[in-house]
């Protein structure tokens, strides 16, 4: 079965406090939206995402605007032309390789609950 809307929700005291979603295709996960209304619920649920996207092998999280919050979770900055190019040696590595292929952490960012 193909999955591809993801989100992660962060609870604490039986409250969501935070979390994220986005659309994942191939080894690229694309984030839409983060929110929090506690301190940090937002990143540990993108550090919850980008450890599972590593198990899943994923190679490139899309984080759509650069932001210092992002930045300070280890989001790096990439041009239009970078972006395309990474999306392009993807496409190629996967279409060569369906059953593996390398992660490479361009940016930072399943279904899963985690806890402050």
């Amino acid at each position: 079965m193909t999955r591809y809307a993801h989100s992660v929700e962060v609870w604490f005291n039986d409250e969501l406090v935070g979390g994220l979603y986005g659309v994942a295709l191939g080894q690229v996960f694309f984030g839409e939206s983060m929110f929090h209304t506690k301190t940090d619920a937002s990143k540990v649920a993108f550090v919850s995402l980008v450890e599972q996207l590593k198990i899943w092998h994923y190679q490139l999280i899309d984080c759509q605007v650069h932001t210092n919050h992002l930045q300070s979770l280890g989001a790096e900055e990439i041009d239009r032309c970078t972006f395309v190019k990474h999306l392009s040696n993807i496409v190629t590595s996967l279409l060569m390789n369906p059953l593996g292929s390398t992660y490479e952490f361009y940016s930072t960012g399943f279904n899963s609950t985690s806890s402050l």
